[in-house]
């Protein structure tokens, strides 16, 4: 769900606003998934969460930039050691290639967080594609 562009600092960002989030399902049977994603930090700076940031054409309908990804196969990320300034990048590689190297078909869980405005301390900045991974 893009809401607002905010332009003012070094980098763009998409403001999502988390309010009662909805989680579900999409099976992959393909090995491209037809999104990217990206690690993005909450506003207080005290989790880290797994986001779409580009939806391509082969990406499924139900998938929309804003997703995060919750849970991988049966496995859920946890946004608080994703935060962590070392161990969270090697995660993110570590999920990235488990994810590409997955048989398919394979289950990805998703977080959708409906609302509008800058969500306040619950709201995500979605950087403008720069440093996504392709999936």
């Amino acid at each position: 769900v893009v809401v607002d562009v905010d332009d003012d600092d070094d980098e763009a960002c998409v403001f999502v606003k988390i309010d009662k989030p909805v989680d579900y399902s999409q099976t992959f049977t393909e090995r491209s998934l037809g999104f990217s994603c990206t690690l993005v930090p909450d506003k207080c700076r005290s989790a880290t969460h797994v986001v779409v940031d580009v939806t391509l054409d082969t990406c499924p309908d139900a998938i929309q930039v804003g997703d995060e990804i919750v849970n991988v196969d049966g496995n859920d990320l946890d946004p608080n050691i994703l935060h962590h300034e070392t161990y969270g990048v090697t995660l993110f590689a570590a999920m990235v290639n488990r994810i590409r190297e997955s048989p398919r078909p394979l289950t990805l869980r998703f977080r959708r967080h409906p609302g509008d405005g800058h969500g306040g301390p619950e709201g995500l900045a979605i950087p403008r594609p720069s440093r996504s991974t392709v999936l």
